[in-house]
């Protein structure tokens, strides 16, 4: 079979699936950025036959590196505008340790209210991170470029994140900023693959400062940059469950960070 013609029949299905289930069903897509771009018309198709397109290892995947390209953080987040111009949501299936706030950072940096995230590294109830938590409020705009990273700002807080293989930067964001932890900060220092919320209590209505708004390039197709994870039946279950408290969550909270869910859809 050709491979035009699996992603063919791949859409016929998903759209199919879509005429056949209520409305009000969600149909989430573990697709990926990396095989094929929005630029395929098939995958255009499948895309608009879902609500929700998972992105498996979120950011924090150790193959992806700066920039665009074939596995750039720049492919990523274009992939991510595209499901996001088209109405959908997206989940960050984080399947490391490592990295909770450079991944809360990402959600916060591209959110527009229907995303979600997902780990289990303080994502259970015995294991608990109070990041999840975190409410920014509204966003002020979109994520622009600011200083060699990437910002964004709410009216309760600001999100910074250095993308893989940039330098250390040592930032100064603004005053009457706080760290999660509650630590009052003037600046931060940020690695390469590193990211930081920061909340406020005053709200804040102004506009960005010095804001450039990002640009990225459409993504390229591409292969699988890293190992895919084992997945179980029983996690799936339990991870759908929470699916329903991240949209009852964000119904009430926009700008809040989901919390301890991963879908995680049958292959």
């Amino acid at each position: 079979m050709a491979y035009a013609t699996w992603q063919r029949y791949l859409a016929e299905f998903m759209e199919q699936l879509r005429a056949e289930l209520p409305q009000d069903a969600e149909i989430v897509q573990n697709q990926v950025y990396f095989h094929a771009g929005p630029a395929n018309p098939y995958v255009r198709r499948a895309i608009d036959a879902a609500t929700h397109i998972e992105i498996e290892r979120g950011i924090n995947d150790s193959g992806i590196y700066g920039g665009g390209g074939e596995f750039g953080f720049e492919t990523v987040l274009a992939w991510i505008d595209y499901a996001h111009s088209r109405g959908k949501g997206v989940v960050y299936d984080v399947q490391v340790d490592w990295g909770r706030e450079y991944a809360l950072s990402a959600y916060f940096l591209n959110s527009t209210g229907r995303d979600g995230i997902g780990m289990d590294s303080g994502g259970v109830p015995d294991d608990w991170w109070q990041g999840w938590e975190t409410d920014l409020g509204a966003p002020l705009g979109a994520r622009y470029r600011w200083n060699g990273v990437f910002r964004r700002d709410f009216e309760y807080g600001t999100v910074l994140l250095n993308q893989p293989g940039e330098p250390t930067r040592t930032l100064s964001p603004g005053g009457g900023l706080e760290r999660l932890d509650g630590t009052a900060v003037s600046s931060v220092t940020l690695a390469g693959r590193d990211g930081v919320v920061l909340t406020r209590a005053a709200p804040v209505v102004a506009d960005s400062p010095d804001s450039t708004p990002a640009s990225v390039a459409p993504a390229a197709a591409a292969s699988k940059p890293s190992g895919k994870a084992k997945r179980t039946r029983t996690r799936r279950a339990r991870r759908r469950q929470r699916a329903a408290q991240l949209r009852r969550a964000n119904r009430r909270h926009p700008a809040r960070a989901a919390q301890a869910l991963r879908y995680n859809p049958a292959p």
